[in-house]
């Protein structure tokens, strides 16, 4: 079933599942996703690549999809990402991101039109 709450958890399941293609298929063809230093990145092709570098760069990644507003063909979606990385000394650095997501029904599917993981 196609709702706000069900592409909110399917993008949490493929960041943590670390499905690239899954979690881009989420957006819609002009979404928008947010990076750690402010960028704004659009397009699915684009977003996949940043997708890919967070992929690399962290063997932890963890999504939990959390509450969803619904406001007609419009809805804001919270998630909690866990991130980890290895520091220099060989040991796990975690960090803690709560995730917005701005979703959107277009042509009666909901997609993700804007990701901020990192904040906003």
């Amino acid at each position: 079933m196609n709702t706000p709450e069900a592409i909110s958890r399917d993008f949490a399941e493929a960041i943590s599942d670390r499905d690239r293609p899954a979690a881009v298929a989420c957006f819609s063809v002009e979404g928008r996703l947010l990076t750690p230093d402010g960028t704004e990145v659009t397009g699915r092709g684009p977003i996949g690549e940043v997708l890919e570098q967070l992929f690399l760069t962290h063997p932890l990644v963890l999504a939990q999809a959390g509450r969803t507003i619904v406001a007609d063909s419009a809805a804001l979606a919270a998630q909690c990402w866990t991130t980890g990385f290895q520091t220099a000394d060989k040991s796990l650095s975690q960090e803690v991101h709560t995730s917005t997501l701005l979703l959107g029904k277009i042509s009666a599917t909901w997609r993700v039109l804007v990701a901020a993981p990192w904040g906003f």
